[in-house]
C-alpha cells in the first residue's frame, strides 16, 4: 500500500510539473520586430501594435527601430548607418526572448 502510494504520489507529481511547463510556454510571446519601410517611420505599425497588444503582448516585446530619412528615400544610406538600427534591435529582441526566437515583420513588397 505504501509502495502504491509513493508511485501514485510521483505520477502526480510528474504529471504537475508537465502542465505547469505548458502553462508557462502558452504564456511565452515571442518577441516582434516591425521594421518600416524606406521614408516610413514606427508609427506606421500603430494598428499592428495596437492588435498584437489586444492579443497579449507587452510593449516592451515589440521593437520598433526608427531609421533613416522620412523625406528622402534617395538619400537613405542602406549600409551601417541604418542597419546597424534594425540589428541592434534583432539583437536586444533575441537576447530578451522566451523561447530563443523572434517574429520579424517588415513592408509588403513594393511599399515605401
Amino acid at each position: 500500500m505504501v509502495r502504491k502510494s509513493l508511485s501514485m504520489r510521483r505520477l502526480l507529481a510528474a504529471a504537475t510539473l508537465a502542465l505547469a511547463g505548458t502553462g508557462a510556454q502558452a504564456a511565452c510571446l515571442d518577441n516582434v520586430v516591425l521594421v518600416h519601410g524606406n521614408t516610413g517611420a514606427p508609427a506606421d505599425w500603430n494598428n499592428t501594435v495596437a492588435e498584437l497588444k489586444y492579443r497579449g503582448y507587452l510593449a516592451s516585446q515589440l521593437y520598433l527601430p526608427n531609421w533613416g530619412s522620412k523625406t528622402s528615400a534617395g538619400s537613405n544610406d542602406h549600409g551601417a548607418t541604418n542597419t546597424t538600427v534594425v540589428k541592434n534591435s534583432l539583437t536586444a529582441a533575441y537576447a530578451s526572448s522566451c523561447t530563443g526566437k523572434i517574429d520579424v515583420i517588415g513592408p509588403a513588397a513594393g511599399c515605401a
